[in-house]
């Protein structure tokens, strides 16, 4: 598996779960076919600059850094569809440009082109699976 796949994977994961140790990082990926060991999980944590933030539960877990997890953008956002690779993304006048911006820093590792105009917002995923889990993450059934 190539290492910006991996790193998506890790991403997902974060976003999904509450992971507290290398370790379980190392399991969920391994149960999702993904052959890592705890020293590669190690390099790509210091490479995503992951923090630890208390978690729900008690203890602390695994996070992608604060600039990388605020999604107040999400409220700008009043209508999005997938069709195949890409997402129509619809926003109030004058927003789409700050959509852009917080999406390319979220999943730009995703994204394979993003078109803004004043109120919409044409993106292209690099796959299907990549469009849909970005037409998920924006509120998308």
């Amino acid at each position: 598996m190539k290492k910006a796949d991996r790193i998506k994977e890790i991403e997902e994961l974060l976003s999904s779960q509450d992971i507290k140790t290398q370790d379980e990082l190392v399991k969920n990926l391994q149960e999702k076919n993904i052959d890592v060991t705890q020293a590669t999980i190690s390099r790509d944590i210091k490479e995503m600059g992951l923090v630890k933030v208390p978690a729900k539960s008690g203890g602390y877990r695994y996070s992608l850094p604060s600039g990388q997890k605020d999604k107040s953008y999400l409220s700008l956002i009043l209508h999005v569809e997938v069709l195949d690779k890409m997402l129509s993304v619809k926003t109030g006048p004058g927003h789409a440009m700050l959509v852009k911006r917080n999406l390319l820093e979220l999943y730009g590792r995703r994204i394979f082109s993003l078109i803004a105009d004043d109120d919409s917002l044409l993106l292209v995923a690099y796959s299907e699976e990549d469009a849909l889990t970005i037409y998920r993450l924006l509120g998308g059934e």
